[in-house]
């Protein structure tokens, strides 16, 4: 077996053993609305990576993949409700979209074909640009995609937006593109162009002059995370049954990088232990905000949790190490330990 096999079976086959239990526990004895966190936790593991297979690759900050993660949500939406919603609903469809509707495995590939798509076809502009100027350019391209969102009324019904979208994603089903969603980034992160995306991170010119072509390498990068992104979009349309252009603005793109920074911008590990390190956050401070009623409570603990992380761990609660990485090191050091006791 490879090592690049190796590392990638490793590296989910860890985070697999307990996000399976937590799948199985909540299926068995959560509530609806435990089951709902849940569920949202695995797709959230979806959208953080997604970000992080381009963003922890490259050390460019992108602020627009909720655009994306739109793309995936509408197309998901669009493909999958009953074609008399579509007459009456989506007028502007052509008659081969209105007059058919598909399952949830197709609408999620195609939510996922679609985004790499848009993202790729982006991409050929947006990867040629310098790293400052290709993050503030991510904005922009949110601001558009809410733009066309919340106007293209005969496709997304504005600012109304879709409802009665089947509700097929399920905590199984979430877990399952997860762990793919894992495997993916960390099977990218740790082949060639992932190597050598990382090494051009600070400083382009000299890999460059190294013979790594860095536009190729973050065009790669970038249409990948918006394919995963548009995986995760789908999932969250068939889960959450309706989708507005609203979701996919600012105020959702905070605690997505908010996860990403926690857990550790430049590791696969990093992404998961900061989702699942900001969900429990939000969930407790939430339940406290409705108690106590301090509304803002929550995106305050979550800001000065971000600096606080910062502060002690700029790398972030991974330190920039994969967790099979963090595992090999606790088992140097015991055996370090045993060998110096032994003596």
């Amino acid at each position: 077996m490879s090592t690049l096999a190796r590392r990638t079976l490793l590296g989910t086959a860890i985070f697999a053993v307990p996000l399976t239990a937590i799948a199985f526990v909540a299926n068995a004895m959560a509530s609806p609305a435990d089951m709902r966190v849940v569920v949202n936790f695995m797709i959230s593991l979806v959208l953080v990576l997604a970000i992080q297979s381009f963003s922890g690759n490259t050390g460019i900050i992108s602020f627009g993949h909720l655009a994306f993660m739109g793309v995936g949500a509408y197309v998901a939406a669009i493909v999958t409700i009953d074609p008399v919603l579509k007459q009456d609903d989506l007028a502007g469809l052509p008659s081969f979209m209105a007059e058919h509707s598909v399952g949830f495995i197709p609408a999620v590939l195609l939510g996922g074909l679609v985004g790499g798509l848009v993202a790729g076809v982006l991409g050929v502009v947006l990867t040629r640009m310098r790293e400052g100027a290709m993050a503030m350019a991510t904005i922009g391209v949110l601001v558009i995609f809410f733009v066309v969102f919340d106007n293209w009324e005969g496709i997304t019904r504005g600012n109304t937006g879709i409802a009665g979208i089947p509700q097929s994603t399920t905590v199984f089903a979430a877990l399952v593109f997860a762990l793919l969603a894992i495997a993916a980034c960390r099977a990218f992160c740790e082949s060639r162009f992932g190597l050598q995306l990382r090494g051009s991170r600070s400083d382009p010119v000299a890999a460059e002059a190294l013979g790594s072509n860095v536009v190729r390498l973050r065009w790669v990068a970038w249409t990948l995370s918006g394919a995963i992104m548009g995986v995760g979009g789908a999932l969250w349309a068939q889960y959450n049954i309706a989708v507005g252009p609203q979701q996919f603005f600012f105020e959702q793109t905070f605690p997505l990088l908010a996860m990403l920074v926690v857990g550790g911008l430049a590791t696969v590990s990093g992404g998961v232990v900061g989702v699942f390190v900001i969900t429990i956050v939000f969930e407790v401070v939430r339940r406290m905000e409705d108690d106590i009623g301090i509304p803002g409570l929550t995106q305050i603990v979550v800001a000065v949790l971000i600096l606080v992380v910062l502060n002690r761990r700029p790398n972030g609660i991974m330190g920039g190490l994969e967790v099979d990485q963090v595992l090999a090191r606790l088992r140097g050091r015991r055996r370090v330990e045993q060998e110096g006791g032994s003596q």
